[in-house]
């Protein structure tokens, strides 16, 4: 449900304005036959806007089972105390512990408070690599965190969880929950990241991990062994302080006659709805960070084309607070429509989406086909975005491939908010 601006919590900012740009490939198109289209959606900080970092609550999850004994734990310390001598004043720090079962070690505590109390050394769990429980005890101490389920924080907070595990969940069946536990964090407002420690992990964990943080609506990172650990948490930290738009909740209005498949954000691996017919459906994305946009691609079905001349209102992008956009399309005859301007962009980010689901679901080949052609796309138009992802992607085939490594490398190729990347 899309929570209106006057229901923010009493001394919570605003969110800032967003500009919502939709683009087609085409937008004359033949009326002599049905349309099939890829679409862009560019959602950005307006101009002039300020757009200052929000406070970020952030909820530490981390693996202590047995298997984190010994210099593991001693560098995750180490980690640690690094992150907490980076919070800010405005910074809310929980952190749980697992192994066959979770609990909670703190929770909702400043830089001050950590400091006054201290940090007690860490103690092993054992019996086993209990997943259902970690994500169990991180949504009851979100929810015990007194205004952080209030939807009127929604979009004034950096809301950020963060799940470490350097193994397999073990019993097996101790992850048959998780996939939804980790949905249910975006509908109480924070993102769920995932974060492996382990290099001798397989990419079957890889994977689960990675679907976990395309449901949670956050970012999945691989660090390639234990003095990585530090780079890595400390890239989440500065990711949990880099938000200006927090929890976007952007709504599409798919007109009649039209159908709306694949809406995916490419350069963050996420994918948001497979199919929309029509109707009204709500996007719930991945926080912005400052200075970037966030892009949506989409693919554009209309079966029964409409007479020439004819402006046709196809989808209505809306988000609370400021006035709706309209896509729409003008049916030509066919010699305007082969004359008409085309929009490449929409076709390379669609490419790049295909590209990262067919390295996510471990079809190597179909990576490398695309991936060539993403560099023949981006070397013919200048895209600097999808030869970057070409180059990601070709670095890491067969015996080398990191998915968490290509993930991470592909999400810090970010549109900026004046168009470079």
């Amino acid at each position: 449900m899309l929570i209106p601006l006057a229901h923010t919590c009493e001394g919570m900012a605003q969110p800032p304005k967003l500009d919502i740009m939709p683009q087609l490939v085409q937008q004359e198109i033949d009326a002599s036959e049905p349309c099939h289209q890829a679409g862009l959606l560019k959602l950005a900080i307006a101009p002039g806007t300020q757009a200052p970092s929000l406070p970020a609550q952030l909820v530490m999850i981390f693996d202590m089972s047995g298997s984190m004994r010994g210099r593991p734990m001693q560098l995750l310390e180490e980690a640690l105390s690094h992150v907490y001598t980076n919070l800010r004043p405005q910074d809310k720090l929980s952190m749980i512990r697992f192994g066959g079962s979770a609990s909670e070690d703190f929770s909702n505590w400043d830089k001050p408070t950590i400091e006054s109390n201290g940090i007690q050394p860490f103690e092993m769990v054992g019996g086993g690599t209990n997943y259902d429980a970690a994500m169990s005890q991180s949504l009851a101490t979100i929810r015990s965190i007194p205004g952080m389920t209030d939807m009127g924080t929604q979009h004034s907070v950096s809301k950020q969880v963060v799940f470490l595990t350097d193994g397999h969940p073990y019993p097996e069946d101790t992850a048959n929950d998780s996939m939804d536990l980790a949905g249910e964090h975006p509908t109480v407002g924070f993102s769920f990241n995932a974060m492996s420690l382990n290099d001798n992990l397989s990419e079957e964990v890889k994977r689960r991990l990675m679907s976990y943080t395309e449901v949670g609506r956050g970012q999945y990172v691989h660090g390639e062994d234990e003095t990585d650990l530090q780079a890595k948490l400390d890239k989440m930290l500065k990711l949990s302080q880099n938000i200006v738009y927090a929890s976007p909740a952007l709504t599409m209005e798919v007109f009649p006659g039209v159908r709306i498949t694949n809406v995916k954000l490419p350069l963050i691996g996420i994918t948001i709805l497979d199919n929309a017919s029509t109707g009204t459906h709500t996007l719930n994305l991945p926080d912005i960070e400052q200075g970037n946009m966030m892009e949506v691609v989409y693919e554009v079905h209309i079966d029964t084309p409409q007479p020439v001349g004819t402006v046709q209102e196809i989808i209505q992008w809306s988000i609370p607070g400021q006035p709706p956009v309209v896509s729409s399309v003008k049916w030509v005859n066919q010699h305007t429509a082969m004359l008409a301007q085309t929009n490449p962009r929409p076709t390379v980010l669609g490419t790049i989406a295909s590209t990262i689901q067919a390295k996510k679901m471990g079809n190597d080949a179909e990576a490398e086909r695309l991936a060539k052609t993403l560099t023949q796309m981006g070397t013919a138009l200048g895209d600097n975005t999808a030869t970057g992802v070409a180059t990601v992607i070709e670095e890491t085939q067969g015996a080398d491939l990191d998915l968490g490594a290509v993930l991470e490398k592909i999400s810090d190729t970010k549109t900026k908010t004046d168009g470079s990347v």
